[in-house]
């Protein structure tokens, strides 16, 4: 069946499933989350079709299925590897809510991947960010959703280049002081966690353009978050309990930050609409314009 799966065609004889199964890789991208054994099959590719498997870059498992572990453990040899979808919620329980995945760790040869940009953990065991993800020095994009995380490591801030990270629906009563090294950061979605705070450090992510804390627990808002410099505040989304929250605390004036910032930009906009006004310019452009068949 390995023959299939790498797409170089089914030996005489082979099922009529071995040879759809020959989709399986696709040029440089091994989609093995569609099969029913495709985590278990890994490691007898790896043993039957080593070159081809090197030239993997992207590849997809379902930890859902049983073999996932094994089939982690060979994904460092895959050097070239840039993107590791590994998540978990294909099946439903009897309620219809996703499965968790079997994956709660990843070995610390994971580390290794140093050209690995985007890894989807989501949907998993995961009590605990693994060590091996914050040495991988080019990951740009990083999914842990829907894990069992209560905390997350100072190390994550070793994470320079990434740009998006998803840490919804986990158990999250906190995040370190090191997010505020992530300098990249343009999307940090931690809805519906526990958060009762977020830490002053979180202000200084000058590119962080979408910041999701709805569905959690929080007193206030850091006043780092506050626009008083001439930069663009994240769009901040809140639910409305904590809006409520926020207001009994710091009153109405937490609304308002970035309101400077808004206004150094629209002020301006604003007056050279009046000038065009005043001054007739709208008409005279106007004028030189073709006029249609209707005047």
């Amino acid at each position: 069946m390995s023959d299939c799966l790498l797409g170089v065609g089914p030996k005489e004889g082979g099922s009529a499933g071995c040879q759809q199964a020959g989709l399986a890789l696709a040029g440089n991208r091994l989609s093995l989350d569609v099969y029913p054994r495709g985590a278990a099959l890994l490691p007898e590719l790896w043993g039957s079709r080593q070159d081809e498997m090197l030239a993997v870059e992207f590849v997809r498992l379902c930890s859902n299925q049983e073999g996932i572990e094994g089939a982690v453990e060979l994904l460092p040899r895959m050097r070239g590897l840039r993107s590791a979808v590994l998540k978990g919620g294909s099946l439903r329980d009897e309620f219809g809510a996703c499965v968790p995945g079997l994956l709660s760790a990843l070995p610390d040869s994971f580390g290794s991947l140093q050209l690995l940009t985007h890894l989807d953990l989501s949907f998993n065991r995961l009590h605990s960010l693994p060590g091996c993800v914050s040495a991988l020095p080019c990951l740009s994009t990083l999914l842990l959703g829907h894990n069992l995380l209560g905390s997350l490591p100072e190390s994550l801030g070793d994470l320079r280049c990434l740009t998006f990270l998803s840490l919804i629906k986990n158990r999250l009563h906190s995040l370190p002081a090191s997010l505020g090294q992530l300098g990249a950061l343009r999307s940090l979605d931690a809805s519906h966690n526990l958060l009762e705070e977020i830490p002053e450090q979180a202000g200084a992510l000058e590119r962080l353009e979408l910041l999701d804390l709805s569905a959690n627990k929080l007193r206030s808002v850091p006043e780092t978050l506050d626009a008083s410099e001439p930069k663009d505040p994240p769009e901040l989304h809140l639910s409305g309990d904590q809006d409520r929250k926020i207001l009994r605390k710091e009153g109405p004036a937490a609304f308002l930050k970035g309101a400077y910032c808004r206004a150094l930009v629209i002020a301006p906009l604003f007056g050279i609409a009046q000038v065009i006004y005043f001054l007739g310019v709208g008409e005279v452009i106007l004028d030189f314009l073709p006029r249609g068949r209707h005047d």
